[in-house]
């Protein structure tokens, strides 16, 4: 806290920004389609980053998140302070045409999927191909999978090093070219980042330490064939599109490790999902929702019933999303979301599990101010609160099997305060405080079910500083 003081007192001449793939360090208080002179936008996607040429034909940007912090998921073996490089990203874009623009966004820190874990005496690991897929090595079937030292720290949603939530293609975060139709239309094919609900820079998280389950869950890339509309009339823009998506959800969303733990941009369904998305924005109003429709690996009769290696998953979602900005920064805004997930029908059956589907909703509201102090410097906070069913195909395996005391039926709930100074349009540093109630640690490891401290642990806080610096 020292170290915000001193900021605040040494900042001069400074706004705000704090996206990522984004626009602005100051969530929600500026209109991204809008230039930041102020002039009229343009009707086509505006073209961001530094100008390399006299044109638009070629810009670069540079992204940076860093963070220091705790986290009491991962102190069993000594790893729960960190200080990482959460992503360093690129983006070139351009406009050759007035119909055809491009992006490229890469960044070489690509750590968030999960690797599988070695075995250890007392500890259950969801990730151990030796537990998950027993079944099949005592019939002397199915792939051997070595382990790998890191993951017993790269495991699901709840024991995890990223600070990053997009997962990546390689080095690779979003690739797609944009055509220009007839009218208000529009289409993009590539990799692409997906609209289904804020992003977590939108809504006012930094990192996957403070950020609300909801939002990582939403966070993916698929390739993608996008095709969307967008009508403006004063200050409102209502628009919308659909997706064909090529691709499989992050292993950690659902547990889907029946992949095999393969490349994680690798696509096991055998057939195509879609996204469809409808939003109308104001000034001080944002409101959206969007449909996810989409399936995870696939079904091999061949490795039955072996209930990870044989099933193909669910991976639908339902998001509604809403914000108003009481003014220029404050805001609130919420968003919830139904997922269904776990095993499809005919998957289930085969392997011998309950056909109904398994549904996981929740919310989380944040309420965000700020206060401009010196200049354009400014200084705010806000707090955000989740509730969250602890619903997902692990927690179905283990409750049908009356496996290490775990039920369906119980909610993770989160809470977080964060602290901010913006220093200017390029640079946010922020503080944030994550209280996590997670009703199965030991589902992922971090506590262990065997021996005198068996089901219990330390409180599952986190807390930590986190430095964001955009150059567009």
């Amino acid at each position: 806290m020292k170290l915000l003081i001193v900021l605040i007192i040494l900042a001069g001449d400074v706004p705000a920004a704090f996206a990522q793939e984004a626009t602005s360090n100051r969530p929600g208080t500026t209109d991204p389609d809008k230039p930041r002179n102020a002039q009229q936008a343009q009707p086509e996607e505006q073209i961001r980053g530094r100008a390399v040429t006299s044109s638009d034909r070629l810009r670069v940007s540079v992204s940076l998140l860093a963070g220091y912090g705790h986290d009491a998921g991962n102190a069993d073996k000594g790893f729960e302070k960190q200080g990482r490089i959460g992503n360093a990203i690129i983006t070139v874009a351009g406009r050759l045409n007035p119909r055809f623009s491009y992006l490229l966004s890469m960044s070489p820190v690509n750590e968030i999927s999960p690797l599988p874990a070695c075995p250890e005496a007392g500890f259950f690991r969801p990730n151990d191909p030796q537990t998950l897929y027993a079944d099949l090595y005592a019939q002397g079937r199915g792939p051997q999978i070595g382990c790998d030292a890191q993951g017993t720290r790269r495991v699901d949603l709840y024991r995890f090093i990223a600070l990053d939530m997009l997962p990546q293609q390689g080095a690779l975060r979003e690739a797609y070219v944009r055509f220009e139709l007839p009218g208000t239309l529009f289409t993009q094919v590539g990799r692409i980042a997906q609209p289904v609900g804020f992003t977590p820079e939108e809504a006012g998280s930094w990192t996957a330490k403070d950020a609300p389950l909801i939002q990582r869950l939403n966070r993916d890339a698929f390739f993608t064939w996008r095709i969307g509309s967008e009508f403006r009339a004063g200050v409102v823009r209502a628009g919308g599109s659909m997706s064909v998506i090529v691709g499989d959800s992050d292993a950690s969303k659902d547990y889907g490790y029946n992949r095999l733990f393969a490349d994680g941009s690798l696509d096991g369904n055998s057939g195509p999902g879609a996204i469809g998305e409808a939003y109308v924005r104001s000034n001080k109003a944002d409101v959206r929702v969007a449909y996810r429709y989409n399936a995870m690996g696939s079904k091999i009769e061949a490795l039955a019933p072996s209930y990870w290696a044989a099933g193909k998953h669910n991976d639908n979602a339902l998001v509604v999303s809403g914000q108003y900005r009481i003014s220029e920064h404050n805001r609130v805004l919420a968003e919830c979301a139904a997922y269904t997930v776990g095993l499809k029908e005919s998957s289930a059956l085969m392997v011998g599990s309950s056909p109904e589907p398994v549904r996981k909703k929740g919310c989380y509201v944040t309420l965000e101010g700020g206060v401009p102090v010196r200049g354009d410097v400014v200084v705010g906070g806000s707090f955000t609160r989740e509730e969250i069913d602890r619903a997902d195909s692990m927690i179905r395996y283990l409750a049908e099997r009356g496996l290490y005391d775990v039920v369906e039926g119980k909610t993770d709930r989160m809470s977080v305060i964060r602290v901010f100074v913006d220093l200017n349009e390029q640079v946010r540093l922020g503080f944030y405080r994550s209280d996590v109630s997670n009703p199965f640690p030991w589902v992922s490891g971090i506590w262990p079910v065997e021996g005198p401290g068996a089901f219990t642990g330390r409180a599952l806080d986190r807390w930590g500083l986190a430095l964001r610096f955009t150059l567009q």
